[in-house]
């Protein structure tokens, strides 16, 4: 990873969010840390705008999946990875709208997995352009 993407995390718990910014950073990430829906949206609403975020449906004081919908709708949109316990919503029709479901389980090579593909997804031409840049 060459570090140009910035990865939003929105987690009600404090470990898990510092646990994840270590292991992103180790990946060359940029990240971003939210507790909670405010901590989400204001970071979204600076610049610069995070890449991709990664959302736990069990954020504290604003359900997760009124925080998902509101992401949906946002303009521009942001991609958006699920990472959480709550494997029952894997199947509800919003949560499938998200761009990839994580269970969490401890291990973050699923996580980082899902974040590379949506990453390469939703920004071709930032790999094409990095793939260039080296090959000179």
């Amino acid at each position: 990873m060459d570090g140009g993407f910035v990865i939003l995390v929105a987690d009600g718990s404090a470990h898990i969010r510092d646990f994840l910014m270590r292991e992103l950073q180790s990946e060359g990430y940029g990240v971003q840390l939210a507790s909670d829906h405010g901590e989400l949206f204001a970071h979204l609403d600076k610049d610069p705008v995070a890449d991709l975020v990664v959302l736990d449906l069990n954020l504290p004081f604003y359900g997760g999946m009124d925080v998902l919908v509101r992401l949906q709708n946002r303009t521009p949109p942001v991609p958006i990875v699920i990472h959480t316990i709550f494997t029952e919503y894997e199947h509800h029709s919003t949560v499938r709208a998200a761009d990839a479901f994580v269970e969490k389980q401890g291990d973050p090579a699923a996580l980082l997995q899902a974040i590379d593909m949506v990453l390469h997804n939703h920004y071709p031409q930032r790999f094409s352009f990095d793939s260039m840049v080296k090959n000179n």
